[in-house]
């Protein structure tokens, strides 16, 4: 979707339509982890990754649906395009 963005608004539109797009991205996870008591929960989780990923060197997936639910995803396609609409609108 990013090479989209940059293919139809040109390369330096397109890059901050996807700076935009995740600042926005950013904004939302927070707000949503802030909101849902998660944010001790997930660092926990994320640095129990970065621990396992330096002690063994085996990079595996960090997302797992069964232990973290679809309650912490983002439309990170919806980021985009809002980013690509304030670019366009700016």
């Amino acid at each position: 979707m990013a090479a989209l963005i940059c293919g139809y608004l040109g390369l330096s539109a397109g890059a901050s339509a996807i700076f935009y797009g995740f600042l926005i991205g950013a904004f939302w996870s927070l707000i949503k982890l802030m909101g849902s008591g998660g944010f001790i929960s997930r660092f926990s989780y994320l640095l129990t990754y970065i621990r396992y990923v330096i002690q063994t060197g085996k990079i595996t997936a960090y997302y797992h649906p069964e232990r973290d639910g679809y309650d912490m995803v983002i439309p990170f396609g919806l980021c985009l395009f809002l980013g690509t609409l304030l670019t366009l609108v700016w």
